[in-house]
């Protein structure tokens, strides 16, 4: 058990219910490197800059920054769908692999409009 493991444990938390995913958890989860998955989120906010406000966009980098995966990726899903942005199918199969290998349920990416190759800019 690593320190932060017995930390959180003698807190009464767990990693989980923290928003905490270990490395190994999500290497084992999604099948990428812990570090093919950090690629993945820090590319998020600029992955959709086209399509969400500055401010949701800024909250998101915050939660990146502090390590807070669970929370940045389920800002983003929400904000998706508060505004309506659409994706395309490499991006909505990007968010199901970071929400599966973060162990969140990843249907409510389903929802989410579709972007065609017309709305590229």
């Amino acid at each position: 058990m690593s320190t932060m493991e017995q930390f959180m444990q003698l807190l009464g938390l767990n990693a989980e219910r923290s928003g905490l995913a270990s490395p190994q958890a999500i290497e084992q989860r999604s099948g990428l490197p812990h570090c093919g998955v950090a690629e993945l989120l820090r590319g998020l906010p600029g992955t959709y800059r086209d399509r969400l406000p500055h401010r949701a966009l800024r909250r998101i980098t915050g939660f990146l920054a502090q390590g807070r995966w669970e929370t940045a990726v389920e800002e983003l899903v929400t904000a998706l769908q508060a505004f309506h942005a659409p994706v395309s199918p490499a991006e909505r199969e990007n968010l199901r692999t970071l929400l599966h290998a973060l162990g969140m349920p990843a249907h409510r990416v389903d929802a989410l409009p579709a972007r065609d190759s017309s709305d590229r800019p």
